[in-house]
């Protein structure tokens, strides 16, 4: 997965902090996160959930 940035360049894409949690600037909040990837990388899955995949592009409609 490619890094997120916003429109002033700072970095959205959660980081491993070493324990397997994802950490995330809790400022942003995730449905920015979720736009972000969504223009970067659209056809990215997003959600796994049993047989049903989503792209972040579906996710964020």
């Amino acid at each position: 997965m490619s890094d997120v940035h916003d429109k002033n360049g700072a970095n959205l894409t959660p980081k491993e902090n070493g324990s397997g949690k994802v950490r995330y600037d809790k400022a942003r909040g995730i449905p920015e996160i979720v736009r972000q990837h969504a223009i970067s990388a659209p056809d990215t899955i997003a959600v796994i959930s049993d047989d049903t995949r989503l792209t972040y592009r579906e996710l964020d409609r």
